[in-house]
């Protein structure tokens, strides 16, 4: 892919100060940068079954938004128009769309409304049957995040020292304070209405063992649900112990073969039902 996909738009100015949040929207870069590396790429695209499409979205609409000063609505044209650009470069330059409308393909979408933000004003349709890879969505990854600002850093100490830490639902289902309550080893508690977790409609992660999932409408019942389990102490340590369990799935970098990076390759894996063999971008 050209450039102007992706080292131009890392070479746009960004607030260095501002980077401890605009990196948590950087899941674009990390995983370009891991497929970049892995074993699962090949150079040899006749040979490749899914093929990896790099735009950096994230770090396009922050340098708009922050340095440029342009309002919420004129970002997400400008991150459109690099999406439709993108995909009208793929479309025209190799032969691998048009066989199955772009089914094989995939970007990933770090904003907050994935690829309805990317899309604004558009019609999906013209995406065909690219698939999605962003915080909800056709395959859900747990946010990413580089460092922890240091004011998260006393609560973050005092949900390692909770057993239960409330998640209430943001912009989607998922958001980052579930991902810290998990890596904190606090159990956390979500009010889903619809689940798809990550890991779990393809690799069958068990939420339910490590998690405590509200229905919307009895939120009232949250005090009396809680209260109940931790009067069953070995359910408690139970919970804690499965939480401590699936901890690696949710970590970035780790250079674990079980991490989050490697975890995405094993749910294209499945979706697929294929080998993850890689195009490079």
């Amino acid at each position: 892919m050209p450039q102007r996909f992706t080292q131009d738009i890392l070479a746009m100015p960004l607030d260095q100060s501002l980077q401890t949040w605009t990196q948590w929207y950087d899941l674009d870069q990390h995983v370009h940068r891991f497929l970049q590396n892995s074993t699962a790429l090949t150079q040899q695209p006749e040979s490749a079954r899914l093929f990896f499409i790099p735009v950096y979205l994230g770090r396009l609409y922050h340098s708009l938004l922050i340095e440029s000063g342009l309002p919420h609505s004129e970002c997400l044209r400008h991150v459109t128009a690099r999406v439709l650009d993108a995909l009208q470069h793929v479309r025209q330059t190799f032969p691998y769309w048009d066989g199955s409308n772009g089914q094989d393909h995939f970007m990933v979408f770090p904003m907050d409304h994935g690829r309805c933000h990317a899309l604004a004003g558009e019609n999906q349709h013209v995406m065909g049957e690219l698939f999605a890879v962003q915080p909800t969505g056709d395959l859900a990854l747990t946010d990413f995040e580089t460092r922890r600002p240091s004011t998260l850093a006393q609560t973050h100490a005092d949900m390692k020292q909770s057993v239960f830490c409330v998640c209430p639902n943001g912009i989607s289902q998922h958001t980052l304070r579930v991902f810290r309550s998990i890596l904190a080893g606090c159990i956390p508690v979500t009010f889903f209405r619809a689940f798809d977790n990550p890991l779990e409609r393809n690799l069958g992660l068990d939420w339910s063992a490590f998690s405590v999932n509200i229905n919307p409408d009895e939120y009232m019942l949250t005090q009396q649900t809680l209260t109940k389990l931790l009067a069953n102490p070995r359910r408690i340590q139970t919970m804690q112990t499965a939480l401590q369990g699936v901890q690696p799935l949710f970590e970035w970098h780790s250079g674990r073969s079980d991490g989050v990076e490697h975890n995405m390759l094993r749910e294209l894996n499945l979706l697929l039902d294929t080998s993850p063999v890689l195009a490079n971008g």
